[in-house]
């Protein structure tokens, strides 16, 4: 588990690697003419860090004209890509979490929001494209109950859920 006290210290030391793929992907959006914009649920005070790490990965478009950093604590990124949409036009978007794509995806009390994925489910591998994010993200607190318990509560509660396919 993290805190935003380890996650700031996790961040200020630009390490993250990038998902397998990631950056040839977005070098051939780069190629056809697309230009990529990167949204993030970072706070601002990140994003020297940020710009910095995406570079050391070799990501295009590193920089300030192209991260949408959180401002004022708001997690939803619509008001962020709305702001892109006055100039350019949104191709596809791509995201560990639902919420990355619509704001229906916010609660998802009912049903883990199978029915939220199912009613887009055309649109998911065209203009939504899912990252696996095992880690950490809104999905726990479907599980969770729209809380966020203790840590061995948090453990149980996702041995509970696990579904064997």
């Amino acid at each position: 588990s993290f805190t935003s006290e380890t996650w700031k210290e996790w961040t200020k030391l630009a390490s993250a690697k990038a998902l397998p793929g990631a950056v040839e992907f977005t070098n051939y959006a780069k190629q056809k003419g697309v230009e990529v914009f990167y949204v993030s649920n970072r706070d601002m005070d990140e994003s020297d860090v940020t710009i910095l790490n995406l570079n050391k990965e070799k990501f295009p478009f590193a920089n300030a004209k192209h991260i949408y950093f959180r401002v004022n604590k708001e997690s939803s990124k619509i008001p962020r890509y709305n702001q892109i949409a006055k100039e350019y036009r949104i191709l596809l978007f791509v995201g560990d979490n639902l919420c990355d794509f619509e704001e229906i995806f916010a609660s998802r009390k009912v049903n883990f929001g199978f029915n939220q994925v199912d009613s887009l489910k055309n649109v998911f591998g065209e203009k939504y494209i899912m990252l696996p994010n095992p880690m950490y993200g809104e999905w726990e607190k479907a599980i969770y109950g729209g809380t966020f318990p203790s840590e061995k509560e948090r453990i149980k509660l996702k041995k509970q859920a696990i579904q064997a396919y």
